[in-house]
């Protein structure tokens, strides 16, 4: 029997070496969650600190706006078709939202805008990257153009 008392008293032994590294890896966790929740606390606290910042910045300067003005056309044979919603720099294309009117291939279009005012012959237009001929009221249109347009600025058919 004494062989068996050897076997009991090592994995006793062995059984509370596993019971300390856990409990010391407990700790280990637990120090690390207070870690971390100290550090979210900080964050939150930064956080307001920022928000107040620019709440107080906001009372000091309130100015008005002033609104944009509307674009009317120069002439009187043009008519507001759309508006630019997004402008591609890269490859000189524009996203027009149409909002009146039915825009084909081969119409004559005048984009105008704070900084932009030129006209163009429509050469193709697509949607959803489909070449089309013709575009309808509330379709959203793709357009290659000569030169820079900005997002906003009014799209006029020339007849």
């Amino acid at each position: 029997m004494p062989i068996v008392d050897v076997l009991l008293d090592s994995l006793i032994k062995s059984l509370q070496k596993i019971k300390k590294s856990h409990q010391q890896n407990r700790k280990k966790r637990q120090q690390a969650k207070a870690k971390a929740a100290k550090k979210k606390t900080a964050r939150k606290k930064t956080a307001k600190k920022k928000a107040a910042k620019k709440v107080t910045k906001k009372t000091a300067k309130k100015v008005v706006k002033k609104s944009k003005p509307k674009v009317k056309p120069k002439k009187t044979n043009e008519k507001l078709i759309g508006e630019i919603t997004h402008y591609f720099s890269k490859i000189k294309v524009i996203v027009i939202k149409i909002s009146a009117a039915t825009l084909k291939v081969g119409d004559k279009i005048h984009i105008k805008g704070a900084t932009s005012d030129f006209t163009q012959t429509i050469k193709s237009m697509q949607i959803e990257s489909k070449d089309v001929k013709s575009a309808r009221k509330g379709q959203v249109i793709g357009l290659k153009v000569t030169k820079q347009a900005r997002v906003g600025d009014n799209v006029f058919l020339k007849n």
